[in-house]
């Protein structure tokens, strides 16, 4: 094995393991590794690595195309070979941390190891902000810093962490013009072709350049980095704090608001531009994602969304929570719309069958959901404006509602953090195969049928004459 260790594989991408298994964890780590030896670091054991091969989760170069060792060239992520010694560097909220002229690959490792211990010590400081609902600022981000690297200087004296190197970097567009040529006067300050560069240095004098650098590009808070609250970053720790929450459980216990809260503050939000039937006016974009069972574009064939992968964790806690508040604790649904903070605009769903649960969370006033439940346009995107001359029901979201999505509905105006939950399902969900119901009911799903969604349907409130639900 050793000597194959810097082969180059590639990993199937959606994870084969049963889920919520140890294996199946693993593999959620390690399965982007390009190299057997960067999947072994990741968390794959020696049995993964045999196991994936016999069964076709990972597949080998062949050997006229792999790389052979060069004097120079990548070795694994994070680590470069550097004619007799090697390179260690990381790249995090534009700060760039380097451990030079490592002797040998186990060293280059034991750095790499060191610096992802820094960083993820510094994430973890950033979430509990995250949790709090506090904004971190660019201060914070260099006193966690230091203070990880101090533990990390204190716990491996051997690893020469003092001999860090860091530089940092931001793309030159996101500057204006004066700023930059402010900027050029800086012996510190090397230009590229696209991209502004502080120069090497020392760990104070380097967070010194970092935060004049992020200054000047007008960032204030860690929100404002594109990459800090990204996708995979957040999406990750958002599984991560479920998967602690559900392990946690008593049989039959459901999660709490706080833990859904924080959870949710974790998750890295899409900015999403397709839903333009509900965007503010005013808004290009909103932060809104699909998790569940969506119609694939090609062959139309019905698929779990991408942002389920790996966050599986996440789907299964939302599922629990949302059970408690649901008639009966009966949930059926293909699909969830998760949203962060806008209110949609009038509008009615054509792509489901009707019957929705709502949910909403977080500290907000205002935001009641406004349904018009006896629109007689039900499941037309057309004049849906006409509807405001019928009566209208305001619903309780926060206590969770029933109501028919193919009807007008909008939200009311808010002030504060909210987050709002939609189980619906799609109407052509008896298309699915057998695999996808499997992979929706493992992460919490009551799988609809006609009489379940019968069920739902006769819980949507009424309007009567005067139009009181």
């Amino acid at each position: 094995m050793r000597k194959d260790l810097d082969d180059e594989v590639r990993f199937q991408q959606e994870n084969p393991k049963r889920v919520g298994s140890e294996p199946y964890r693993r593999y959620a780590q390690y399965n982007g590794a390009k190299t057997v030896r960067e999947a072994l670091y990741l968390g794959a054991i020696i049995g993964d690595i045999a196991w994936d091969e016999a069964k076709g989760f990972m597949t080998r170069a062949p050997k006229r195309q792999a790389k052979k060792q060069a004097v120079k060239g990548k070795i694994m992520g994070g680590i470069v070979l550097d004619g007799k010694t090697y390179v260690v560097e990381r790249f995090f909220c534009f700060l760039g941390i380097q451990a030079r002229k490592q002797r040998s690959i186990e060293d280059a490792q034991a750095s790499l190891r060191a610096i992802d211990r820094v960083l993820v010590s510094v994430q973890s400081r950033i979430n509990k902000d995250i949790m709090a609902g506090k904004a971190s600022t660019l201060e914070d981000f260099v006193a966690y810093f230091k203070a990880a690297k101090a533990e990390e200087q204190k716990a491996s004296p051997e690893l020469g962490v003092d001999e860090w190197r860091y530089y940092s970097k931001l793309r030159k567009l996101i500057f204006t013009e004066s700023i930059l040529q402010k900027l050029r006067k800086d012996p510190q300050v090397s230009e590229g072709v696209v991209e502004i560069r502080m120069l090497q240095d020392s760990m104070e004098n380097a967070l010194r350049g970092w935060l004049k650098l992020g200054k000047a590009a007008g960032l204030k808070e860690l929100s404002d980095i594109v990459g800090i609250d990204g996708l995979d970053a957040g999406r990750r720790a958002a599984d991560e704090f479920a998967r602690g929450a559900l392990s946690g459980l008593e049989e039959g216990e459901r999660p709490s608001d706080a833990v859904v809260l924080k959870t949710l503050r974790l998750w890295g939000f899409d900015k999403s531009t397709s839903r333009q039937n509900v965007l503010p006016e005013g808004h290009e974009w909103v932060h809104s994602d699909t998790l569940g069972v969506i119609e694939a574009r090609g062959d139309h064939s019905m698929i779990v969304t991408r942002a389920c992968e790996g966050h599986q964790n996440f789907v299964r806690l939302l599922s629990s929570w949302a059970r408690k508040r649901s008639p009966n604790q009966d949930l059926p649904f293909t699909t969830i719309s998760l949203n962060k903070n806008y209110a949609g605009r009038l509008h009615r769903d054509s792509g489901n069958m009707g019957p929705s649960i709502g949910l909403a969370i977080g500290p907000f006033t205002g935001g009641r959901l406004c349904f018009w439940a006896n629109d007689s346009g039900r499941g037309s995107r057309a004049h849906v404006e006409e509807v405001r001359k019928e009566p209208s029901a305001l619903l309780n979201i926060k206590r969770g509602v029933v109501f028919d999505g193919n009807c007008a509905h909008e939200v009311q105006p808010f002030e504060g953090e909210r987050y709002s939950l939609i189980f619906f399902t799609v109407k052509k969900y008896k298309k699915a195969s057998d695999a996808v119901k499997r992979k929706m009911v493992q992460m919490g799903a009551d799988w609809p049928t006609d009489a379940s969604l019968k069920r739902l349907q006769a819980k949507v409130p009424r309007l009567s004459a005067k139009g009181r639900a």
